[in-house]
């Protein structure tokens, strides 16, 4: 009987560890989207750094899982992980999310050569006939260039599109500027080039919405904060993106 007893008094201790093991662990659901996400563990990326500041600061510990992007969201959205590595806001997404404080920004505009007037022409709103420009297909940037500029080259991914442009056969890249300095830098490549930004969009870390993360969603930012002023984040960038 006192073994009985022992045990059932070991095996609620035992449950009780779990219990407290989870409390102290978050899913992140992450698609990958170097330089800000990479499924990789010596360099995961700027938002997963980060991330990992923030949470180390917190005392808690996380977990990184790659899906695609459709994936990631109804993995959030469902609770089966406790938040995305980053998603831009949308009214809708409300229902499901909580948002933390801004978490970083994304650049979109284009690569030229030194001197080019393409963005120029862009922002004041003239004819893009003459330039050729090209951007990977299944951005929402594709979508954006419809009826603005006729030649269009829609590539696989970054890295074509920079190569179409070192070998001069479009005019321009128009994509997310991190991304393309990161791919740059990655693959020395020696291009006199400049960058044009466009327009800049906040994103933010989802979490899904239960009692455990609204309570810590007030400390993640916090924490946001913190690591903004004291230029932990901005070290980060620094590693992926250079100086």
């Amino acid at each position: 009987m006192l073994n009985k007893i022992l045990f059932l008094q070991l095996f609620a201790v035992f449950l009780s560890s779990l219990s407290v093991a989870d409390e102290h662990e978050l899913k992140f659901a992450c698609t990958q989207f170097p330089p800000f996400k990479i499924q990789d563990s010596e360099t995961p990326g700027i938002d997963v750094e980060r991330i990992s500041t923030i949470i180390d600061r917190l005392g808690l510990q996380a977990e990184y899982t790659f899906f695609p992007w459709a994936r990631a969201y109804e993995e959030v959205k469902t609770g089966r992980q406790d938040a995305l590595c980053g998603c831009s806001y949308q009214r809708e997404r409300t229902e499901f999310f909580y948002f933390s404080d801004e978490f970083g920004t994304h650049a979109q505009g284009f690569l030229t050569s030194p001197g080019s007037a393409i963005s120029d022409d862009f922002e004041q709103g003239k004819s893009l006939d003459e330039y050729s420009l090209a951007v990977v297909r299944g951005y929402q940037l594709s979508n954006e260039l419809e009826g603005l500029v006729p030649n269009v080259v829609r590539v696989k991914d970054d890295l074509q599109a920079i190569t179409l442009f070192q070998q001069g056969r479009v005019d321009a890249v128009f994509g997310y500027i991190d991304v393309m300095r990161h791919i740059i830098q990655k693959h020395n490549l020696d291009i006199p080039i400049d960058f044009h930004t466009i327009e800049r969009r906040p994103y933010y870390i989802c979490f899904h919405k239960n009692e455990k993360n609204h309570d810590l969603l007030h400390r993640f930012n916090d924490e946001i904060r913190q690591s903004k002023a004291d230029g932990s984040f901005e070290k980060i960038n620094r590693k992926y993106l250079g100086n």
